[in-house]
């Protein structure tokens, strides 16, 4: 079986583990796979590629600034950058895209490659574009859930009774499949310890939310005036969309907040921290959450009703997002109750060995493809040439 992979410029840098570790999972079981990544990553890049690409993997480049009128010569371009790769006798039997800024493209090339498309439906604002590039395609595409929070926001899925997904029932709507995330969890990972009075906070996410960024960091600055030792981690594109530099200058935080470009790929930096942020409560499915919670690392996140990852006193705290003694209290229960702090450390890395495993994410995702190359699905065509999807 060959794959495309199609990744937009954000989750290309974001999301870079998750799609290793599935790189890996799939060369395991004999999945052969092309990266098609934006091109500014490749330059950008120290060594390269953002993901194991000429490893476990192959890699192809591609402008992201395609308008609607030049998405036809792109296109072409990738076809005869693939056939480079594999031969003019292969082909791609699946073309996968993970981030909205690429599902257009993904519909195009699909389309010319004959392959059957997969849309990643990552967070739950997607929901009426899928519909809408549903609307504009003959044959419907599958949808992947990371998380059933998102499936049940499809109305595709009764979570009830099988969180594997299920076809479409000839209602009209592209079939859905859940197919949750995963993580590689060592066995016995240590304890979060704040004896050595310094506490290391690490905050992600899109940027869509200023105002619970900023009662965060409130919180926390409310933590260091009690003469505690605070050392703040931002995603710095997230951290410029809510302006949060200028209110840790506001709150005489400068010297203990650090701004780093595409953190959330800079896992040997993230997963050194004590407590993982998570500021935003939009339903949106991070893989960092994951490998957090696989190291013992705390979370701390608003609440959220549309992600199912983050769980009360199983998997993190959850907060009101935009009340900074929230978060304070948050980070001063896990430093004045060393017990509940690895307590709640223990039941998220058991919760992620478990349930969020990397193997049973590979094998979800290629029975999903394997579905779409049984003889109950029908090769992948636009309703008319050149029809585009909605943007």
């Amino acid at each position: 079986m060959r794959v495309l992979i199609l990744t937009d410029e954000v989750f290309a840098s974001c999301e870079r583990p998750m799609l290793t570790r599935l790189d890996i999972g799939f060369a395991d079981e004999g999945v052969r796979v092309i990266h098609a990544v934006p091109a500014p990553l490749l330059e950008s890049t120290p060594g390269g590629s953002p993901v194991l690409a000429g490893v476990f993997s192959q890699l192809i480049s591609y402008s992201p600034n395609t308008l609607a009128f030049t998405r036809g010569l792109t296109v072409r371009r990738m076809v005869r950058a693939i056939e480079e790769l594999i031969g003019p006798d292969e082909r791609i039997g699946v073309v996968h895209v993970y981030g909205g800024a690429a599902w257009s493209l993904g519909c195009d090339l699909a389309g010319a490659l004959g392959a059957s498309l997969v849309l990643e439906v990552w967070r739950p604002a997607l929901r009426e574009r899928a519909m809408a590039v549903h609307a504009q395609l003959k044959e419907p595409p599958l949808l992947l859930a990371p998380d059933p929070a998102i499936a049940k926001a499809l109305d595709r899925l009764d979570i009830t009774s099988d969180i594997r997904g299920e076809r479409a029932r000839g209602d009209g709507l592209p079939p859905v499949r859940c197919v949750p995330w995963g993580v590689v969890s060592p066995p016995d990972p240590p304890a979060v310890s704040f004896e050595n009075h310094q506490i290391s906070a690490v905050m992600v996410g899109h940027g869509a939310d200023p105002a619970n960024w900023a009662a965060a960091l409130r919180g926390l600055a409310m933590l260091a005036y009690e003469g505690r030792e605070v050392l703040i981690f931002a995603d710095a594109r997230a951290a410029s969309r809510v302006g949060l530099w200028r209110e840790a200058r506001r709150l005489d935080l400068l010297s203990r907040l650090s701004m780093i470009e595409e953190l959330e790929s800079r896992r040997d930096l993230t997963l050194r921290g004590d407590m993982l942020f998570l500021p935003e409560a939009r339903g949106e499915q991070r893989s960092i959450t994951l490998d957090a919670m696989s190291t013992g690392m705390l979370v701390v996140a608003a609440n959220d009703p549309a992600n199912s990852l983050l769980q009360e006193g199983r998997t993190a705290t959850l907060v009101n997002g935009t009340d900074p003694g929230a978060w304070l209290a948050a980070c001063r229960r896990f430093i004045e109750e060393p017990a509940f702090a690895a307590a709640q450390g223990r039941s998220a890395h058991q919760f992620v060995r478990q349930e969020r495993r990397a193997s049973d994410h590979v094998r979800g995702v290629i029975q999903a493809y394997e579905w779409l190359g049984s003889n109950q699905s029908i090769p992948f065509s636009h309703k008319s040439r050149g029809a585009q999807p909605k943007t």
